[in-house]
């Protein structure tokens, strides 16, 4: 699903949840202005500083997320309901403080949610209209947004909005996002620990169903491929004869597929000798502490923790762990220069690579 598509969703809930957050950030309805200023209405855009105050206690996730995660959801401290609505799921919250973790915990599974940041703004606004700039106060001191939570409550952050002013209100807003900024930082660190080596292999397409039980090497990870590429199209002949072979499970115009357990390249070859074709490797990772006992040739790199604890050069990294992946081998203490390529939210950095 489409991130449009849970935007949806959250458009509904902040119509919804409008009205509760007015009295939850203090006081009911005033009049901001009177009944009929639609000619006195300027458009433009704003950025300013803000804070984030709460989140709505709810998140929505792709209707793709796996059965495996929802399950662990549901058992998951602070979540109070998991469903079904018809462009995504919709996890409920116990608590707007449950918002934050729950997000952190779904970024460990790779999978990604949306919620609404309540946006506490306590000074006036400029807007860069087409006539100049204008000073406007938000109605009641909240804009809300549609965001991933990428950061906890009491976090400050940069806003943009499309903003309708009228008579120094904001009295409407769109396209309103959390601003990030992609810095480069350098660093100095230290070789904490080594978390292991990381074995890759090229396993030949005739080999792929040989390697037999691999969970005693520690994390793995295997791309089988058992598909054939045809270097130029099929013809629909080619097609219904090439299909009748037993181990052809699915043929089209560009590549098959074949039983896993099919590895004989010479009847292949006897069989498809009027179509030019490859045979795909598959891809085995392996991040193990021992040498794995296999007989194909792999490139070696080494997993290490780094401690960044005096170059962080003044942003927040988060508790999790800075792990260095390199072909390199270091030995613990070892220093390093690095230079990191991060995607900040203030001082906050939310996604990292080192370059």
């Amino acid at each position: 699903m489409e991130k449009n598509d849970i935007i949806k969703i959250l458009a509904l809930l902040v119509v919804v949840g409008f009205i509760t957050e007015l009295f939850f950030f203090g006081g009911g309805y005033k009049q901001i202005s009177p009944t009929d200023t639609s000619s006195r209405n300027v458009t433009g855009t704003a950025v300013f500083n803000g804070t984030i105050r709460t989140y709505d206690p709810l998140l929505v996730l792709p209707l793709n997320t796996s059965q495996a995660v929802i399950d662990q959801l549901r058992l998951h401290d602070g979540v109070k309901n998991v469903r079904t609505d018809q462009d995504g799921i919709v996890v409920e919250t116990e608590t707007r403080d449950d918002v934050y973790p729950i997000a952190a915990f779904l970024r460990t599974q790779n999978v990604s949610s949306l919620s609404i940041a309540n946006i506490a703004v306590t000074e006036d606004i400029v807007v860069d209209t087409a006539t100049g700039d204008i000073n406007a106060t938000p109605a009641y001191g909240v804009i809300r947004v549609v965001t991933e939570p990428m950061l906890d409550m009491d976090s400050d952050v940069s806003v943009s909005i499309i903003a309708v002013v009228s008579e120094g209100f904001i009295i409407d807003y769109r396209s309103a996002s959390i601003m990030t900024q992609q810095v480069d930082i350098p660093m100095e660190a230290a070789v904490a620990s080594l978390n292991g080596k990381i074995y890759m292999y090229s396993i030949p397409w005739e080999s792929r169903d040989s390697l037999g039980n691999l969970s005693a090497y520690g994390t793995v990870s295997y791309r089988r491929i058992d598909s054939i590429i045809f270097q130029s199209p099929l013809t629909v002949g080619q097609i219904m004869t090439k299909k009748q072979f037993p181990y052809i499970t699915y043929i089209d115009a560009s590549s098959a597929q074949v039983e896993p357990s099919f590895t004989n390249v010479t009847e292949l070859a006897l069989n498809f000798q009027d179509v030019q074709y490859s045979l795909p490797p598959s891809a085995l990772v392996i991040a193990t502490n021992q040498t794995p006992d296999i007989q194909f040739n792999s490139t070696v790199s080494y997993s290490y923790t780094l401690d960044i604890s005096n170059s962080s050069a003044g942003y927040d990294f988060g508790a999790t762990p800075f792990v260095l992946e390199t072909g390199n081998e270091y030995a613990v203490g070892d220093s390093l220069s690095l230079n990191v390529s991060a995607t900040v939210i203030g001082g906050r950095v939310i996604s990292y690579r080192i370059v």
